[in-house]
């Protein structure tokens, strides 16, 4: 069952210095699931990385420090065997560095946020999945 509150996720609009794919998962996990998973990928991010408010962070971030993190919180699951809320990481098709961060919703829905967009639920089609990197679980 979708949590009725991510009601109040939707809507928000795109804004590298505000609220962008990653913030608003962070404020989900913290706000609904009492889950402050986030603070360490944030502080790996806003270390390597100065240009946090602006989408050269994918640049300058790769998957290893995104591994590196969820080491630490969340195990590694595959696509069909996903549940709500797991996170899900896209990666560039030219390269090893992350474009993207969703919510897997169930029946191969996402909660997330693109950039010039505003926050919804999409499915999951083509585009998207060829695209998936890793979905992570959050472990206690």
């Amino acid at each position: 069952m979708v949590s009725k509150n991510i009601i109040n996720y939707l809507g928000q609009r795109h804004s590298y210095a505000g609220v962008n794919c990653i913030t608003i998962i962070s404020a989900f996990y913290e706000n609904e699931l009492k889950i402050n998973v986030f603070k360490k990928l944030f502080d790996t991010i806003k270390k390597d990385n100065k240009n946090i408010t602006t989408r050269r962070w994918m640049k300058e971030i790769t998957l290893q420090n995104i591994d590196n993190w969820a080491a630490t919180c969340a195990r590694k699951v595959s696509l069909t065997n996903a549940q709500n809320y797991d996170v899900i990481v896209f990666r560039s098709l030219r390269g090893e560095n992350p474009i993207h961060f969703g919510l897997y919703i169930n029946y191969m829905r996402m909660f997330h946020l693109e950039e010039g967009a505003h926050s919804m639920i999409t499915s999951i089609d083509n585009y998207w999945r060829e695209r998936i990197y890793a979905v992570y679980r959050h472990v206690v």
